[in-house]
């Protein structure tokens, strides 16, 4: 009888504290910026085409059960993430996305981005041991009992000019951290991954807009007198595919096997 009185007093306890904390606080850290930076001047006068193959990007590794399949079911169209926040920079007169692989529309293409994505997950690693902890004691600490994921985006894009030959190539990482209570775990899982990638996108646009100096040249065009904050990264070996790939049918969107670059 008193084991039941003390097991009745622990969960009306524990029921008081879900009703006054909720136990469903979510902070996403960092956001995506507000606006994306705007280039100096007028735009180039360059018509930009965005041939990502991979337009939805595939379940992050990592995890496990619900939270991926809830992933999973939330695929991210980073392409036209991308094309719509290029498109915002003012930095290319003209973004065209997607592209078709029509010679004839190919033709009429100054600059071709290509890209490859990925995603990754990282619950907790003290996830267990909190979640026995919580579970042990009737669930009185969950109210003070926080979880720590992390999800990363990365993304490598190679800008090609129209002889397929490589003109710059940029490789940037974003990495989110959702801390979330237990009942919040649901929507930390669906609104992370996606803002992991808008804050890739921000990152690799941005580094584009302060390297913009380098695609003038592309189109005649005087370089602005603002010098870029940073320079963007070297072009990773794998993205420089190099060639005029579109000019040889290939409905992938990769140039042939015998095609090549210096950068291989």
């Amino acid at each position: 009888m008193i084991q039941s009185r003390k097991f009745a007093a622990s969960f009306f306890a524990a029921a008081a504290l879900f009703a006054l904390t909720g136990c469903n606080s979510l902070q996403i850290t960092p956001q995506p910026p507000s606006s994306m930076p705007h280039a100096p001047g007028a735009p180039l006068p360059l018509r930009v085409g965005i041939a990502f193959d991979e337009q939805a990007m595939a379940a992050p590794a990592g995890g496990y059960g619900m939270k991926m399949g809830m992933m999973a079911q939330a695929p991210i169209n980073i392409g036209q993430s991308f094309a719509d926040a290029l498109r915002r920079t003012n930095l290319f007169q003209e973004v065209d996305y997607p592209i078709s692989y029509n010679p004839q529309v190919l033709e009429n293409i100054d600059v071709v981005i290509t890209g490859n994505f990925g995603r990754a997950y990282h619950q907790d690693p003290a996830l267990f041991p909190k979640a026995f902890l919580t579970g042990f004691l009737l669930w009185l600490p969950a109210p003070f009992i926080h979880y720590y994921d992390t999800y990363d985006a990365t993304g490598d894009l190679a800008i090609k000019d129209k002889s397929g030959g490589l003109v710059k190539g940029y490789s940037e990482k974003a990495t989110v951290t959702a801390d979330y209570q237990i009942f919040s775990e649901v929507d930390s899982h669906q609104q992370a991954p996606g803002i992991s990638v808008q804050v890739l996108v921000a990152k690799l646009v941005e580094a584009l807009v302060q390297d913009q100096a380098s695609f003038a040249h592309l189109s005649g065009a005087e370089p602005s007198a603002a010098e870029p904050r940073r320079r963007a990264p070297a072009a990773p070996a794998a993205d420089d595919k190099g060639g005029a790939w579109w000019k040889n049918g290939s409905s992938s969107g990769q140039p042939p096997a015998a095609a090549g670059d210096a950068a291989h």
